[in-house]
């Protein structure tokens, strides 16, 4: 396939560590939804965690001016191994 511009902007090195609020907030995760418990996700500190989803960069990227991106990198959501 060919394109005559690039259709989109790979980001591969950002930070896995951010703010609760680009990790829940920005997203529209509700205030009580279970994924913001310290079961589902790692808290380095009340308001900063290892990110659970790539989407956590949506909105600074959407802020700084970024239209089409492709964000890759380690996720960290907290999962419980299940024996049964």
């Amino acid at each position: 396939m060919h394109f005559k511009h690039k259709p989109f902007t790979f980001y591969d090195d950002l930070t896995p560590i951010v703010s609760t609020q680009a990790n829940f907030d920005s997203v529209l995760v509700p205030p009580d939804h279970v994924s913001r418990s310290s079961n589902d996700t790692y808290y380095v500190d009340d308001s900063t965690v290892l990110r659970c989803h790539t989407s956590a960069h949506q909105l600074e990227l959407l802020k700084s001016g970024a239209r089409r991106f492709l964000v890759t990198g380690g996720v960290y959501p907290r999962d419980s191994i299940d024996a049964t």
